[in-house]
């Protein structure tokens, strides 16, 4: 016979810091891509300066190691040396904010407004002004969006 356990967790705002949207799973389909994130300096187990984690996929809870706990996600990232390959974190989300957009034709997922969670493709990206422009020709300030990277199933990390 084999049991299957129901566990539901509460979380506080400072649990789950600026990205409570990461913890709803109906925001949007996160197995489908690849969220980026900045790391707050205060996060200690590892050097992330200027560098963007990204969600593990098809599991945002469940990385290498196992299942995150409350509150946290799995992220990966390349290693700060030629070589290193990739390392596997599960960081909590008070720690995390959106990561910015880098270029015309990435991903992003946005966060607010009547489109929110829907993943769009950027045709402008203009950094002096904090704006995406779509592909659809929507406007949005970098602080509506998240960067966004394609999952490839192919590929098993």
């Amino acid at each position: 016979m084999v049991c299957f356990y129901l566990i539901v967790f509460q979380f506080t705002k400072d649990d789950i810091g600026n990205v409570p949207w990461l913890f709803q799973d109906n925001f949007c389909d996160f197995t489908s891509v690849h969220l980026g994130f900045n790391v707050s300096l205060q996060f200690t187990q590892a050097s992330l300066g200027n560098r963007v984690v990204r969600t593990v996929c098809p599991d945002r809870f469940c990385g290498k190691d196992g299942r995150a706990p409350p509150g946290s996600v799995c992220v990966t990232v390349t290693g700060h040396n030629r070589g290193a390959g990739i390392q596997h974190l599960t960081i909590p989300g008070h720690y995390l904010t959106p990561a910015n957009p880098s270029g015309k034709r990435q991903l992003c997922l946005v966060l607010k407004g009547a489109k929110a969670g829907n993943i769009v493709c950027l045709k402008e990206c203009r950094r002096k002004t904090a704006q995406v422009v779509t592909e659809e020709g929507e406007n949005f300030p970098f602080s509506d969006i998240c960067a966004a990277f394609e999952f490839d199933k192919n590929i098993v990390v």
